[in-house]
This record gives C-alpha cells, sequence and structure tokens, in this order.
C-alpha cells in the first residue's frame, strides 16, 4: 500500500517523534518512570480519557 501524507499528517508525524524522544522511558528505567510517562500522556491530551467517542473514548 502507497499512502502519501499531507503536511499536516507529517508535521504531527514529527510531533510524535519529538515527544516520544523527550518523554518515553527506554531500558530498565521504563518500570521506574511508569508515573511519569503516563503523566506526560496525560499532560500532552494524548491519554486515553481525551479520545473522542468515535475512536473508543469518553470524549
Amino acid at each position: 500500500m502507497d499512502i502519501e501524507l499531507s503536511k499536516q499528517d507529517l508535521e504531527f508525524q514529527a510531533e510524535v517523534e519529538a515527544f516520544l524522544d523527550e518523554h518515553l522511558p527506554r531500558g530498565p528505567e521504563i518500570w521506574t518512570k511508569r508515573a511519569e510517562w503516563f503523566t506526560s500522556l496525560r499532560e500532552k491530551g494524548w491519554d486515553v480519557l481525551n479520545w473522542p467517542v468515535e475512536f473508543g473514548g469518553p470524549g
């Protein structure tokens, strides 16, 4: 499948990659930094509680 991403899609992709580089725990610290990871997701608005109903969230 060949998908051409829009400029908006590419910008969002770059935003997600930068967020993961900055916040995603790596290696053994993934277990000790778990709470911080979920806090980062919530602060960014990327936690399940913020998902729209059409994507399985509570709206």
